[in-house]
């Protein structure tokens, strides 16, 4: 049966620059056995890519174009049929897909840690192309990329992708005084503590799952025998099937690495090293590794801790209200707009954090006041 040219073109281009994905590369395998026409299509373009001009074109085309202009571009153009259906010849579009195809991350390249220049004050979510998209309000992000859309809300963010999501890397960074969550589309979590930065495939649906660390986080993993779990950290990886750790490299020449649940394998080049819950390693470029147990140690301690820079009542007020499941009454608008730098410890009681804050200073005040069958923290300014 005969099908649409210009799809049977986008297809044929996509194979040539090697980007077909295995249910088009299917489609197109049984067109070219089935139609004649899709067959001169293929004879066609692969006589045009073998032709000895094409490789000079091509370098002309990288020297005249920069790969943002390049991917912009394509990006500009709305149907999936962007090569051809615009009017360029055969060379031009070939031209134009592998040289998209050279700028694309490909997907088994580890990525290098993004540079820690904290220079916003909320967290942000960087896709391929755009500009930096702040995080961590209250209500409820939808944002849509392709194939795939993130879902943020209270410092927390997940996303779903769809068979056709880009395999292409993004970052999520934490500023200062900020901690954040992402839940990876298989389920696995990762805490982010302040100042680092999560690198990670969109898609996320390899034959591995893979994410880059910079800073501290911790990780609680789902388990996939058949698609292991790779944290790629300075000068090493870790291997997981299904865990809790924590992962420190705020000193990249020495890195942490802490287990709390489950197995993991640090591999470096210079060695190789399994880890049992509650050992730790730290480990230095070139040099053995060697585990030792925890005892007193408690690198977990802060992924229950909550900073806050300079931060409102108003605000703290709402992270109180979802840690500790009570009702907040603000009495007046003085109280609510009063700031602090300080840092929550989930693990005390609640009574001991706002004795903390009354402590630093005489403008705040609370009392707890049972009003039906509740207990309601106010809150109050001391004029």
């Amino acid at each position: 049966m005969p099908h649409n040219t210009e799809y049977i073109e986008q297809l044929v281009l996509e194979k040539l620059a090697g980007v077909i994905s295995p249910e088009d590369s299917a489609t197109l395998k049984k067109m070219i056995e089935e139609d004649p026409a899709a067959r001169a299509i293929w004879d066609d373009f692969s006589q045009q890519l073998d032709n000895p001009d094409m490789s000079a074109a091509r370098e002309e085309f990288l020297n005249t174009h920069t790969a943002e202009q390049l991917v912009s571009g394509i990006k500009k153009r709305k149907q999936r049929y962007i090569y051809r259906a615009t009017g360029l010849g055969i060379a031009a579009s070939l031209l134009i897909m592998l040289v998209t195809t050279q700028v694309r991350q490909p997907e088994n390249v580890k990525q290098s840690p993004v540079s820690l220049h904290f220079t916003q004050k909320n967290v942000a979510l960087k896709l391929p192309g755009f500009p930096l998209m702040e995080l961590g309000s209250e209500k409820q992000q939808k944002i849509a990329f392709g194939d795939a859309i993130f879902y943020q809300q209270s410092d927390q963010l997940f996303w779903t992708t769809g068979p056709r999501a880009s395999r292409q890397p993004a970052t999520i960074l934490v500023p200062r005084g900020r901690k954040y969550t992402a839940t990876l589309p298989d389920g696995s979590t990762i805490i982010l503590n302040e100042e680092s930065t999560l690198e990670f495939l969109i898609a996320f649906n390899g034959p591995t799952r893979e994410v880059t660390i910079s800073g501290e986080a911790y990780l609680k993993i789902m388990p996939d025998p058949q698609r292991p779990f790779l944290v790629h950290v300075p000068h090493g990886t870790v291997h997981v099937l299904g865990t809790e750790f924590n992962v420190n490299t705020r000193d990249s020449k020495k890195v942490k690495i802490a287990l709390a649940t489950g197995a993991i394998k640090v591999v470096t080049a210079a060695d190789t090293l399994t880890l049992r819950p509650r050992q730790i390693v730290n480990y230095e470029e070139g040099k053995p590794l060697h585990p030792e147990n925890l005892n007193n140690q408690d690198p977990f301690y802060w992924k229950d801790t909550y900073p806050f820079q300079n931060t409102r009542v108003h605000d703290i007020s709402l992270k109180l209200v979802q840690l500790y499941q009570i009702n907040v009454s603000i009495d007046d608008t003085a109280a609510s707009n009063l700031t602090f730098t300080t840092v929550l410890d989930h693990h005390k009681p609640l009574k001991a954090f706002l004795d903390e804050l009354k402590g630093r200073t005489s403008l705040f005040d609370y009392s707890f006041k049972k009003e039906g069958k509740d207990s309601v923290l106010h809150i109050k300014y001391v004029h």
